[in-house]
């Protein structure tokens, strides 16, 4: 999606220094894909470009642009995604707007269906995030899939997997190795080919410190336009149980956009 979480908390259970630290909220699937799958290669792209509003830690106002190719043949669906976010933030949203806020992110997803309800997954995520505390972020993930409901008018599958984080962070905080389970469900409501509703709940749990605990829901609104043109209206909810001392245990995100189907 174009909407970023604007601010990771920080756990603030000093363990050993530089694990005392985020695990950093994370698309747990692949854009909506039906499951029906075709022998014959199939190739899609989607751009949008949107505005972008957060608020709880800090205030931003963002111009994003986002891009995903989708690349499909047999029983192997694979996704990359890259967004570019840039504006003005504050770190106190009660000062004006007086930082820079540039965000860069890519990432790849390799599906392998094994029937039409079964899949599984790799994953790999990059991410440059200043204004959150990142120098760098290096992620990878190894999960499964399944399709609960897989029809034209409703598309709801859930995902288990285990994530893998390495952060270069901003000093003093050093650099962090962290390892998260990561349960996720989405739900794809379309009752015509001109409207579509997107639902998106996950829980990412610190495998080696239980208590640390993020959920993040999303929801997306999407009207078509014209045949390849569509806008979107979207709403992101970031929650951490144990943020940095100071800070606030949500955000919220709120986006409009337009986006381009080829």
């Amino acid at each position: 999606n174009v909407v970023q979480d604007d601010m990771e908390g920080q756990d603030t259970g000093q363990v050993s220094g530089v694990e005392a630290s985020d695990l950093m909220s994370w698309s747990f699937h692949s854009p909506y894909f039906s499951g029906s799958l075709s022998k014959e290669f199939k190739l899609s792209n989607r751009t949008r470009l949107g505005f972008t509003h957060a608020a709880g830690n800090t205030r931003s106002f963002l111009i994003g642009l986002d891009n995903t190719l989708t690349a499909s043949k047999g029983v192997l669906v694979n996704v990359l995604e890259s967004t570019l976010l840039y504006g003005q933030s504050s770190s106190d949203p009660t000062l004006p707007l007086a930082e820079n806020y540039r965000l860069f992110q890519i990432s790849d997803q390799l599906e392998w269906h094994h029937t039409k309800k079964i899949y599984s997954f790799t994953k790999w995520n990059y991410a440059h995030n200043r204004p959150s505390g990142y120098d760098h972020i290096y992620q990878g993930s190894l999960g499964a899939g399944y399709f609960i409901i897989d029809k034209t008018a409703l598309v709801w599958r859930s995902e288990l997997s285990y994530l893998y984080t390495h952060q270069d962070q901003i000093d003093p905080l050093g650099t962090a190795n962290l390892h998260a389970a990561v349960l996720g469900t989405s739900f794809v409501w379309s009752p015509n080919s001109w409207t579509s509703w997107q639902n998106e709940l996950a829980v990412i749990e610190n495998i080696k410190h239980g208590y640390d605990i993020q959920l993040s829901y999303s929801s997306n609104l999407n009207f078509r336009l014209v045949k390849n043109l569509s806008m979107g209206i979207g709403f992101t909810l970031n929650y951490d149980n144990r943020p940095v001392l100071g800070f606030k245990k949500y955000d919220t995100v709120s986006s409009v956009s337009m986006a381009l189907q080829i």
